[in-house]
């Protein structure tokens, strides 16, 4: 029963069907109680209720298995920051402020740790939320500090996956391009919600806007335009 689960559950991740993942999940999660590979199936669990909108269930599942100590420091990174944000979602702040003590405070231990060499990942985890808490607040200039922090850390992981010559160096790679994609458009939306609707469709569509001044725009389209210029010439790139 549990191979064809596991192949079920597969197909129906691959195929996008969720109900049926769900139900997949759930009866793996049953089958695999109080054996140590069932965190794996009860996170995916986690993540397929919200994705289903049970998101109140999963905030309360989020928040039991971030109380398990089997997960390690940067683990609980994560989840912490992955429970603060289910709940900012869906505007419960206090739950989302608690979430990122812990995010924080998992951080604090992880940094403590020999060969700590995840710290720029697990700080993303952590501006993100940070971000997200502050824009709920209508504290937008925090929230796009936040944000900048965190994708400067992103660019910091990206470079060290870049790096890397182990086997999972691509999978490294997917999760700062994909923690960075969500930066990016958190800062979209701040500035969108700030009522900067300029600096928002300027980062829309890749340009850092600085300001709100028509020199000020300028400066950062001759920037980008000479950088982008350097870049072409190097690689011999031509028009047809």
């Amino acid at each position: 029963e549990i191979r064809y689960l596991l192949q079920r559950e597969r197909a129906a991740f691959t195929a996008g069907a969720g109900k049926v993942r769900l139900e997949t999940l759930r009866r793996l999660v049953e089958l695999h109680k109080g054996r140590p590979e069932n965190r794996d199936f009860l996170r995916n669990l986690w993540r397929e209720e919200y994705n289903s909108g049970n998101q109140q269930l999963a905030i309360e599942m989020g928040e039991e298995i971030l109380s398990s100590p089997d997960w390690a420091p940067i683990e609980r990174v994560e989840i912490a920051s992955m429970v603060g944000r289910d709940a900012a979602v869906i505007h419960q702040l206090a739950s989302a402020q608690s979430a990122l003590r812990k995010a924080e405070a998992a951080l604090d231990e992880y940094k403590r740790t020999p060969n700590a060499a995840l710290v720029d990942r697990g700080v993303t985890y952590v501006e993100l939320l940070r971000s997200l808490i502050a824009e709920k607040n209508a504290r937008f200039d925090d929230a796009l500090v936040a944000a900048g922090n965190g994708l400067e850390a992103a660019e910091r992981e990206i470079a060290r996956s870049r790096a890397l010559k182990t086997g999972n160096s691509v999978s490294v790679f997917d999760e700062a391009l994909r923690i960075r994609i969500s930066l990016l458009s958190r800062q979209i939306i701040i500035l969108a919600n700030a009522g900067k609707h300029v600096e928002a469709e300027a980062a829309a569509q890749g340009v850092n806007a600085i300001g709100n001044s028509p020199d000020e725009f300028a400066r950062v389209i001759r920037a980008d335009m000479e950088k982008w210029a350097k870049l072409l010439k190097s690689g011999g790139a031509k028009t047809d």
